[in-house]
Order: structure tokens, then sequence, then C-alpha cells
């Protein structure tokens, strides 16, 4: 059927009007509105209310209707699954904050996340488990449950190694495989939910430029479960239960907030005798170092064990810490 000035709403204001209009016999396509969802023959209306041939007519953005099944706000349409709003869209699951988005699993403050498990200060982020819903720490003596200290340090633990050292338990998860000096873990695989285990190998020393790479393997415990959180309480010394092996040649080592990360003070330890805090220096293997006081204490927002590296090899063998207690 083609369209003649009878079907224009406006020819019985007369001729001069019917361009009003805008009939055309072969319009372009989608240039021509369409009347009552009709067009000039050849032609159909589309779903935008333009006239198309029907090789050219535009499919919506979903399949089917305007608001139907795949329409614009139907699956697959401008806000339905998949679309902006939808599964995978800007919001939806793997969005901006969905699954493995900016906040959530896998995101910048959660699990294998920045401050996440085994990531760069140690298992525990601010926001991931035990973050900040641990209680503050309170009493003289650290436990550890469920991978996490309880008690007078509430972090969680750590490895850190010479480049030339080996670490074959705690593994990482993110990247899979050992714990390497050279190479950041961002998820520590701990054997034990009840103690900080490890087992490795320290090669021997043959020069004093070894010690730059093969310095030994530390174990070490977050006083709170955000990086820089500090012990909060003047103790006059500490105690550190330890078992496997070695038991001898080990060091006491604890961090001042504010100070580098190779700015670190120690002890010589025996596994559960008490070390006074002011024993403690920047260079225990000779005390020319810088001692710690007793001011400094409230400030320390990590402790650890140390195997340092010697002379001959060192083979150690689930060496766990167990729990560390405090002297007021």
């Amino acid at each position: 059927m083609r369209f003649s000035l009878a079907g224009c709403p406006w020819a019985i204001l007369g001729l001069a009007l019917a361009a009003s209009c805008k009939y055309d016999p072969n319009p372009e396509e989608g240039k021509q509105e369409c009347y009552q969802n009709r067009c000039v023959d050849g032609y159909v209306c589309g779903y935008d209310g333009y006239c198309y041939t029907p090789a050219k007519l535009p499919v919506a953005s979903g399949t089917g209707g305007v608001v139907g099944t795949g329409g614009k706000t139907g699956s697959g349409g401008v806000i339905g699954t998949g679309g902006m709003t939808g599964y995978g869209g800007v919001t939806g699951k793997g969005g901006a904050t969905g699954y493995g988005g900016a906040t959530s699993y896998g995101g910048v403050t959660s699990y294998g996340g920045v401050t996440g498990y085994g990531g760069v200060v140690g298992q525990g982020g601010a926001s991931s488990t035990g973050g900040t819903t641990t209680p503050p720490n309170s009493g003289t003596v650290v436990a550890i449950a469920n991978g996490q200290a309880q008690g007078a340090m509430t972090g969680y633990g750590w490895i850190a190694l010479g480049s030339a050292d080996t670490v074959t338990d705690p593994t990482c998860a993110a990247p899979v495989g050992p714990i390497k000096g050279d190479v950041q873990c961002e998820e520590t695989v701990w054997s034990n939910p009840n103690a900080y285990c490890v087992s490795g190998y320290l090669p021997a020393v043959t020069s004093s430029a070894d010690y730059t790479t093969n310095w030994g393997i530390e174990v070490g415990v977050n006083c709170t479960p955000v990086k820089g959180g500090v012990l909060g309480q003047s103790f006059t010394s500490v105690s550190v239960s330890v078992g496997g092996s070695p038991l001898t040649g080990l060091r006491i080592v604890a961090h001042r907030k504010g100070d580098g990360d190779a700015t670190t003070y120690c002890a010589a330890m025996t596994p559960g005798t008490p070390v006074s805090f002011t024993s403690f220096n920047t260079a225990c293997w000779d005390g020319t170092g810088t001692r710690l006081t007793a001011d400094d204490v409230p400030n320390l927002d990590h402790v650890g064990v140390q195997v340092s590296s010697g002379p001959s090899a060192i083979t150690i063998t689930n060496l766990c810490l167990q729990g560390i207690t405090f002297a007021k």
C-alpha cells in the first residue's frame, strides 16, 4: 500500500501543508518517520519509529522488542544481564565493584591483595580475615591460632630470607611455588595453623660479601593485622617458644615503627629464656650498633626469630615459632 495525502492528518488544512508530513515514496533509510507503525510500500517500521527496507532494518540492542526479553531492558540489553549494570557489566559480577573488582575478592584490600594474606606486610590486610574486627592487643602472652597471633600481639606471620637462601615450607600460593628471597609472595601457605613453622637451607658463607644475599631466614609476626600497627605496651623482656631445628645460634629480632626495613634490633636467644629489651642492638653480633631503649618498646611493630648464616651450611627442619611471652 502506498501513502497518499489522505493519510496525512494535516491534509484537511490544505495542500500547502502537505510538505510538513515529509512524505517521500522512496525515503532514505531511517529518515522518514512511520505513521501508525506503517511505511510506504517496500518499507517496514523499525523499533525506533523510522522506515527501512527489510534488508536495512536495524536490530535493537537485545533480542526482541524495546522492553521485552532481550530488548533495551531485557537480557543482553542496555541494563539487562550482561549490560551496563548486569552480570559482567560496570557494577555487576566482575565489574568495578563485583567479584574480582577493586574492593572485593582479589581486590586491593582483600585476599591476595596488597595488604592481604601473604602480601606486602604478611598475612592479613586491613580489611581481610582478622582485620578491623580483631580485638586490641592485651595481656603479656602471644599464642598462634588459626594462623593469627592472639593476645599481646594480633598480627600475622611472614617469612623473609636472603636471595641465595631457600625455604621449602611454607610455600607461596601467589605466585605458586617455593618462597624466594627475590620474589614477593602475595599469599603464604603455612603447614601448621597454630604455629609459624619453616623448613629450608642456608649455604655456607665464604666471604663477608656473601651476607648481602645469604644473611639467613626470619620468621616474623606483625604486632597488629595492619602494617605499622605497634605493640602498644611497655615490657622489660621477651621470650620466644621455639621447636624444631636448629635450636642454637638463633636471634630474636624486633623492628621499631618509622625505621627503614633494614634497621632492626636483635639479641641472641635461647628458646623460652627471657631477653631484656635494653640488650637489643642494631648490630647484636658484635654490640657496636644502637641499643633499643625502654621507651622504644611500645612502638615496636614486629617481632621474629632469625636463623643467621655462618661458615657452615645450615639445614632448617620444621623450626616453629609457637608463642611469645613478654614481662613487665
